[in-house]
C-alpha cells in the first residue's frame, strides 16, 4: 500500500465525509485530506459507531445523534492526529488509506440541496463520498489544484 512521504504536508482537509465503496459497501466516516502528493482517506467513524449515531437520531432526534456522536469518539479520534505526521495518523486505523495523485483515475464533484458528493475512482475501486455543501468551494478548488487532468463532471 502506497504511503506518504515522511514530512508530506496536508494542504486542505475535508471533514466528516461518509463513503461508501462499491455498490453496497460498507459506510465510513472519513476527513480526506489532500497533501502534498496525494489524498489521505482517514477513517474517524465506522460501522457501530455510526449505527450509533442513527439509533440516537431514532429515537431522541437531533440531541440523540449530537449525543451518539459526541460519544462515538470524533473529536477524541482527531485530537490524537495532533503532532503526528501524516503517515503517523494513517497507522491509527487500518481502514484508512493514502492514494498518490497519479494513481487517482478520476474524480467528480456536485453540489446538491443539501450536500455535496464527490466520487473517486481509485486503483481499488469505486469510492461515493458526500458531505456538507458549506465545504463544497473548498473541495472544488482541492480537485482543481491537485487533479485537474482527472475532472470528470459532476455525476
Amino acid at each position: 500500500m502506497p504511503e506518504p512521504g515522511e514530512n508530506e504536508k496536508v494542504d486542505v482537509i475535508l471533514s466528516d465525509v461518509t463513503g461508501i465503496w462499491g455498490i453496497a459497501g460498507l459506510e465510513r466516516k472519513y476527513d480526506i485530506m489532500f497533501a502534498e502528493n496525494g489524498i489521505a482517506f482517514v477513517v474517524v467513524a465506522s460501522g457501530l459507531k455510526m449505527m450509533s449515531q442513527v439509533a440516537g437520531a431514532v429515537a431522541f432526534g437531533a440531541v440523540g445523534a449530537a449525543a451518539a456522536g459526541a460519544f462515538s469518539g470524533n473529536k477524541s479520534v482527531r485530537k490524537q492526529f495532533e503532532g503526528l505526521t501524516l503517515q503517523q495518523i494513517l497507522k491509527l486505523n487500518d481502514k484508512s488509506f493514502y492514494v498518490p495523485f497519479a494513481d487517482v483515475k478520476q474524480v467528480s464533484i456536485k453540489k446538491s440541496t443539501l450536500v455535496t458528493k464527490m466520487n473517486f475512482e481509485l486503483p481499488a475501486g469505486r469510492l461515493r463520498c458526500q458531505f456538507l455543501k458549506s465545504q463544497f468551494e473548498t473541495a472544488q478548488q482541492a480537485v482543481q489544484a491537485k487533479l485537474p487532468s482527472k475532472v470528470k463532471e459532476g455525476e
